[in-house]
């Protein structure tokens, strides 16, 4: 740093001091001061649904900064003097978990006073809402051995209100977009790898006989044939008939008359002029073996 003055005591030195220079920091740190103050802001308002309440905000940020220290690994501050008051404007240090502390004050050198405002501020998560800072600032003024300090959150509470509206907002898109119907889709059930549909026809290859109801004869091949069985065949029905040999009369017994027949040719002619044949002897005999003469 850099000055000049004159005067005819100290007081009028100091009162008349003026120049500049340069302020550098090596791992200074900032007595109640953190970034985990934003946390507990956060889950705080996350247990109430988004609903921000100012003097619940304010104790739990109070909470969390409570005898904690804000670490500045290094960092360099332009200053100029002028009346005796030393002045910081805007000087940003680059602090721990990726805050930033912003300095805008003045010491008065005369009075050993202070009356600067402090605002700490932090770098939004990879999976933010929004994409704005949150911050909060504390207020220091008055004897530089021990100011007055007030904590101030109106920008905090500023920027937990924009962060519940996006949560709404995307809430609301997202219900939104569970009930389109090309998103929910139809169910798809895909067929288990273990059921097939083989055609029928198809040679299929048995590896495995062991759980098989009877192991195969040697010999035989382990192709199975998946087809139909094979239809039983056509029983023949006891009332069937062979055809005569050739050269003899189909009914034996038509060469001679017989009175029995002459009744049943009587029997079988209808009103409509039509007549049913008449039955084989052997075929009348064998029916009224069963169901008993039907004269």
């Amino acid at each position: 740093m850099q000055g000049e003055s004159q005067g005819l005591s100290p007081e009028g030195i100091v009162g008349a001091l003026h120049g500049g220079g340069t302020i550098s920091l090596t791992r200074a740190q900032f007595a109640g001061l953190s970034p985990a103050a934003f946390d507990a802001a956060m889950r705080l308002a996350d247990q109430n649904a988004g609903a921000v309440d100012a003097g619940k905000v304010r104790a739990a940020v109070s909470a969390a900064m409570d005898n904690r220290k804000l670490a500045v690994a290094k960092a360099d501050a332009e200053v100029t003097i002028a009346g005796g008051q030393m002045r910081m404007a805007n000087a940003v240090l680059p602090a721990q978990d990726g805050a930033r502390l912003a300095v805008d004050g003045t010491l008065d050198l005369k009075a050993a006073a202070i009356d600067a405002q402090l605002t700490l501020s932090a770098e939004p998560a990879a999976n933010a809402l929004i994409l704005a800072h949150p911050e909060l600032a504390i207020t220091l003024k008055g004897p530089l051995a021990a100011p007055e300090r007030k904590l101030d959150i109106s920008a905090l509470l500023g920027w937990l209100g924009l962060r519940a509206a996006e949560q709404q907002t995307r809430r609301l898109e997202s219900l939104e977009a569970n009930r389109r119907a090309d998103v929910l889709g139809d169910l798809a059930r895909p067929m288990p790898p273990a059921m097939r549909y083989i055609p029928q026809g198809t040679a299929l290859e048995i590896n495995n006989h062991a759980n098989a109801a009877a192991a195969p004869p040697l010999g035989t091949n382990l192709f199975d044939r998946l087809r139909p069985e094979a239809p039983p065949p056509a029983a023949v029905s006891p009332l069937s008939v062979a055809p005569p040999p050739i050269g003899k009369p189909a009914n034996p017994l038509a060469s001679a008359p017989d009175k029995t027949t002459d009744k049943t040719n009587d029997r079988t002619s209808t009103a409509g002029g039509a007549v049913r044949p008449v039955p084989l002897p052997g075929l009348r005999s064998l029916l009224n073996s069963l169901f008993g003469s039907q004269n």
